[in-house]
């Protein structure tokens, strides 16, 4: 007779956690739980390890994220605990940085805070795991992902700078496009005053690092968007709102030597357009025209540029550059297809969890 083993229990852990079912992270924490006092009792055979405690915490993240962080730090104990008082296997960086990306998942007020706190355990405690690239990472991914950290732009831009300096002595730590990116979009999100000086001093840092060699910060699409919509949505002065304008501008010349621009770029720009031209500034209708018509030419009008471009041209500009009501609800379908034709139609609808009840039902 085949006796099970910690092989076939992470096969098993595996399946659950494909699943989908909400139920999936309580299923899988029972055979880590049965695993556990298996250990204990002599069964070296089924030992846990880093895979097991690390698809409990990632369950939990991906189908019951409002508890991942507090489960997390729970089965991060759970494994501590095996391992000092039974010869388990030791964390090791994956798990806290499965831990850190709970938090993240979570999306709870104490996000950041909690993060934060594990990353100086990595960084001051000798008997824990030392952070790398991805610890530095998922600090930065809380910090662009919790709109409502005060300072969350400024804190994303000393991890970065911190990562740089890292990386002067240890390539592993070279900050790659999604820590620029996490960064800038942290910018983006907060409410600096500066956040479009500061979104564009970063793109340039990067772009300077991948001029100097560091292939993995090559500029991509979400870089460049993620610095138009720190303009975009910069607020102020008439002054300050000029000087998002004329970053705006920047970031678009920048963009053509490193990407293509998509529906989003696009979108974005004709909001900047709206935010910060003033209504009765003829250079803004001029501006939404010269943005629109390239879009077109690249085929990427889409609801989104409909709807912004509502926004930044007057009616009469609107209606004779599309050829539609002002009035009427937006429908690309109704333009050209050489108009439409690089949109990308990205749907993304809700997580289905499934449940006994429906599974029962298919």
């Amino acid at each position: 007779k085949v006796q099970p083993d910690a092989i076939s229990n992470n096969i098993v852990i595996d399946s659950w956690a494909k699943s989908g079912r909400r139920d999936a992270p309580e299923r899988i924490l029972k055979i880590l739980n049965g695993m556990e006092r298996d250990f204990k009792k002599g069964k070296t055979n089924m030992k846990p390890d880093k895979y097991t405690y690390s698809s409990v915490i990632d369950s939990f993240a991906k189908c019951n994220p409002s508890r991942a962080g507090i489960e997390g730090e729970k089965v991060l104990e759970q494994m501590w605990d095996l391992h000092r008082n039974h010869g388990g296997d030791k964390p090791d960086d994956s798990i806290y940085n499965a831990v850190m990306n709970a938090w993240c998942e979570s999306n709870v007020k104490e996000s950041v805070e909690k993060v934060e706190h594990i990353l100086q355990i990595m960084e001051e405690n000798p008997n824990v795991p030392n952070p790398i690239r991805m610890t530095y990472n998922t600090v930065l991914k809380v910090l662009r992902n919790n709109r409502n950290e005060r300072g969350g732009g400024a804190k994303a831009e000393k991890i970065l700078k911190k990562l740089e300096l890292l990386s002067k002595d240890d390539a592993q730590f070279t900050p790659d496009c999604y820590s620029y990116t996490a960064a800038i979009t942290a910018y983006g999100r907060s409410s600096n005053p500066e956040k479009a000086a500061k979104a564009l001093g970063i793109l340039e840092g990067m772009i300077d690092s991948y001029k100097d060699g560091n292939k993995s910060a090559r500029p991509n699409i979400q870089a460049f968007n993620a610095a138009l919509n720190a303009c975009a949505f910069s607020m102020g002065s008439r002054k300050q709102r000029l000087e998002a304008f004329l970053i705006t501008v920047s970031v678009m010349f920048l963009l053509q030597e490193y990407a293509r621009a998509d529906q989003v770029t696009y979108s974005t720009i004709l909001r900047a357009c709206s935010n910060l031209i003033p209504k009765n500034d003829p250079k803004r209708d001029d501006f939404a025209k010269s943005v629109f018509e390239k879009c077109c030419r690249d085929g990427q009008v889409g609801t989104m540029v409909l709807k912004q471009l509502k926004f930044a041209a007057s009616t009469s500009v609107y209606e004779s550059l599309t050829g539609l009501d002002h009035e009427l609800e937006v429908n690309p379908k109704a333009l050209p297809n050489s108009w439409t034709k690089n949109v990308r139609q990205e749907r993304f609808p809700k997580r289905q969890y499934k449940t006994q009840e429906n599974i029962e039902n298919e």
